[in-house]
């Protein structure tokens, strides 16, 4: 069965870049450009894009599929010549082509060269001619002429489901008996059509034992049609990215790319090149939280790769399948070759494994033992390791006989230390992670590790002393404390860290102070302190010229409103500190500022609120001022202002014009709000429990509103809330006018129905226009 008979997702594709394209009969020459992964679909989306063209120009498609010049030059002039070379071959292509208007396809592209021998000049062919390129280099068409660029992209899990189920079943859907194995094939192969096609057609007519027997097979050793298609991609790389490709599937994927160059940087390669190069070719992502990322079948082409290295594991470069290192470990020899060991599942629980198992492997450079407990000398083993994952490690401190002079990571989470391993030893040391380490009381001295860049502590719930040496790491830019619930204090020295960048300490629950000298930190962004202790910041925090971030804040709970007289006696008592000091206004590159119950009052909001011109997100939720200052609708760059619990609150002033959140959900004495016609790219509106809240003007200008939440407000039950407004907001498609509506219900099938909204717009009808409010038992 082809995918044509069956174009699921193919369609809506199609439609999504002839769109793109407009294709029309144009005089223009255009080259459009569609890149992605091995096995995505390129071609298939090509052909039938092509064919709107077609059907335009009423003209014959020219398919330019041999990589080499002399067929492709023969298949396009449609006869049997002779080309002495590329020169010629270009010469004949601009005779015979410069005057007609032509398609020509060029199907997976690896070199632009051959781009610009065969298509290289838009003068080459007639007015209105499209060249359509498809490659898995999307640097290929940076270097190129193309005026468009298309990516394909994996197919969704509903197109994925139906597309394998058409080729398994011969059906959209599976059978009952087959519905969990069809998701766990549509889980592994993560929307690309290739596997989804070749997996369904290997599984058609067989039976169930045999289907689960394939398929457990099939996540170990991907099927060989998958593997060759998806590597033509690795074998076009340059041997300094090939090895960086095969670290990243074996060993580092899903890891943040920074901390992956680092290594990769002192193990001899260029990783910032290899890296874009792996991008750019469609076989690595970088995901939203700067993670490396490869599709599951990448990954495994790359891990299959290696598997074919040598049937002996201990031939092989990178190992991570636990019966091949329990096959090594336990023959006590063997794994010269070994460069990468990644061993995550506690296959050798309860066991003592000796170092000796190591003492062979010369050329190791990263090494994952989790679980692992290791007995002997550590004398003369792992002296190339760049990189020691060892979590879950039971021992109290590192052997003293254990040199790791090249090591650049060091992670031991879920550890038994009770002091943070001595640094003496590691001077190439760049990130030490010691996370959830329970037992740890200390920190060493760090002076033996001046290269740390990262140092990680998070969920270390009984560390109460951090060295004064930490000041010394001139180059730290990442240190995190969250959850370190005993800490009570940071040393002073720590403000000596003129390259730290982001600073953690969330949920440092006895934190009750920063230093006075934190506006020491010049190069620091970001700064989390939230659920801390901590009852006002420094003056020197408005010396954070490079700030972005500031969250700090006393945890989440509800407040209720005081009198007046009240808030004119807790005024008084505030006077003698600023708990969030006025220098905060000098922070020119402030984006986010999150300070909800922090306990401030109206004289500690800044008049000049206004001149935080950088500022995107506000967040003063839980606190105690009545009103904020005028200049609040100078943050023209503000997109998310959060009021939610500020029990005194009694009005706003005019909002930001460019203002796309406003929550002031359970501000029990809000009366007023302003004119919301000056905001009118609102979003989003929460002010659910505002029960003094009398009116609510200019509604009917917020075109973009697409959420808002008037629970306990405007009516005695959720279900009915009632905007006036003159027109149905663009985000509601299905549309009727008459004076009756007639629809089905959609079914959901993963998720329970929780009802659906109606928007009617009324007509005046004589005098006087009566409505009646919709039923509660549509919503």
């Amino acid at each position: 069965m082809d995918i044509a008979e069956h174009p699921v997702g193919i369609n809506s594709r199609v439609s999504e870049l002839s769109n793109k394209l407009s294709w029309t009969v144009s005089s223009d020459v255009m080259y459009v450009g569609i890149w992605g992964m091995g096995g995505v679909g390129k071609t298939t989306l090509a052909k039938p894009s092509s064919t709107k063209f077609l059907q335009i120009l009423m003209v014959a498609p020219f398919f330019m599929l041999d990589r080499k010049i002399q067929g492709g030059i023969a298949d396009t002039l449609r006869k049997r010549i002779e080309v002495s070379s590329v020169d010629h071959g270009i010469e004949l292509i601009k005779q015979r082509l410069q005057s007609k208007r032509v398609l020509i396809i060029l199907d997976d592209v690896a070199d632009v060269e051959e781009i610009y021998s065969l298509v290289g000049g838009k003068h080459w062919f007639g007015p209105g001619s499209r060249i359509i390129i498809t490659t898995r280099d999307e640097h290929l068409l940076k270097c190129s002429t193309s005026d468009v660029k298309y990516e394909v992209k994996c197919m969704t899990e509903s197109e994925s489901l139906q597309l394998f189920c058409w080729h398994a079943f011969k059906n959209p859907l599976p059978p009952e008996d087959f519905v969990e194995i069809s998701e766990t094939v549509v889980t592994h192969a993560k929307g690309l059509p290739l596997a989804l096609k070749v997996w369904g057609s290997f599984l058609c007519n067989k039976s169930m034992e045999q289907v689960k027997c394939i398929i457990k097979s099939l996540k170990q050793i991907p099927h060989n049609s998958i593997v060759e298609t998806l590597r033509r991609s690795y074998d076009g790389l340059p041997d300094d990215a090939k090895k960086v490709f095969l670290d990243i599937a074996c060993f580092f994927e899903g890891r943040n790319k920074e901390d992956v160059s680092k290594i990769l940087s002192s193990c001899g390669f260029f990783p910032e090149i290899g890296i874009n190069v792996l991008i750019e070719k469609s076989l690595a992502t970088i995901n939203e939280s700067n993670q490396l990322s490869l599709h599951n079948l990448i990954r495994d082409m790359g891990r299959e790769v290696v598997r074919r290295e040598s049937k002996d594991p201990g031939e092989r470069s990178r190992l991570w399948d636990p019966d091949d290192i329990r096959d090594l470990i336990t023959r006590h020899k063997g794994g010269e070759k070994v460069e990468a060991l990644k061993l995550v599942e506690p296959v050798f629980k309860d066991t003592c494994v000796s170092t000796k198992v190591f003492s062979e492997m010369k050329n190791l450079r990263l090494l994952q033992i989790d679980h692992l407990t290791l007995q002997g000398s550590f004398k003369d083993i792992f002296k190339e390791l760049r990189v020691l994952s060892w979590n879950d490690c039971h021992l109290e401190h590192l052997p003293s006989d254990l040199h790791l002079d090249k090591l650049v990571i060091l992670e031991v989470k879920h550890s038994s230390f009770k002091e943070s391993p001595s640094t003496k030893h590691l001077r190439c040391l760049k990130i030490l992670d010691l996370s959830y380490c329970e037992s740890l009381v200390r920190t060493s001295d760090f002076t033996g590790s001046p290269m740390l860049e990262k140092l990680v502590f998070r969920g270390c719930s009984s560390l109460t002393e951090v060295h004064s040496s930490i000041g010394y790491l001139e180059v730290l830019g990442y240190l995190d404390f969250t959850g370190c619930k005993k800490l009570q204090g940071l040393p002073d020295s720590i403000c000596k860290l003129k390259s730290l960048e982001k600073l953690y300490l969330n949920d440092c629950t006895n934190l009750q102070q920063l230093p006075a000298d934190m506006g020491n930190l010049r190069h620091l962004t970001a700064l989390y302190a939230m659920g801390t202790s901590i009852k006002q910041l420094p003056v020197s925090c408005g010396l954070l010229k490079n700030l972005q971030l500031l969250e700090v804040g006393n945890g989440c709970k509800i407040l209720q409103p005081k009198s007046r007289l009240s808030i004119i006696s807790s005024f008084l008592a505030s006077k003698d500190h600023d708990i969030l000091p006025s220098s905060i206004i000098n922070l020119p590159s402030l984006e986010v500022l999150k300070v909800p119950f922090f306990n401030l009052y109206q004289r500690d909001i800044p008049n000049c609120l206004g001149r935080l011109f950088s500022l995107e997100v506000l967040d003063l939720s839980g606190n105690n001022f009545h009103s904020l200052p005028l200049t609040l609708s100078h943050l023209s760059k503000l997109k998310t202002l959060s009021l939610y619990g500020c029990p005194n609150l009694l009005m706003l002033p005019n909002l930001p014009c460019n203002l796309e959140e406003l929550c002031t959900r359970n501000c029990r004495s809000l009366e007023m709000l302003p004119d919301l016609s000056s905001a009118n790219r609102l979003q989003l509106l929460d002010f659910c429990d505002c029960s003094k809240l009398v009116e609510i003007r200019g509604l009917e200008n917020l075109k973009y509103l697409k959420y808002m939440n008037a629970i306990g407000k405007f009516c005695t039950q959720w279900r009915n809330v009632f905007l006036h407004c003159d027109e149905i907001p663009s985000w509601l498609s299905y549309r009727v006018v008459g004076s009756s509506i007639s629809l089905i219900v959609p079914q959901y099938m993963e998720q329970e129905f929780l009802g659906m909204i109606v928007w009617a717009i009324c007509g005046p009808q004589g005098e006087h226009c009566v409505g009646t409010p919709l039923p509660s038992s549509l919503t």
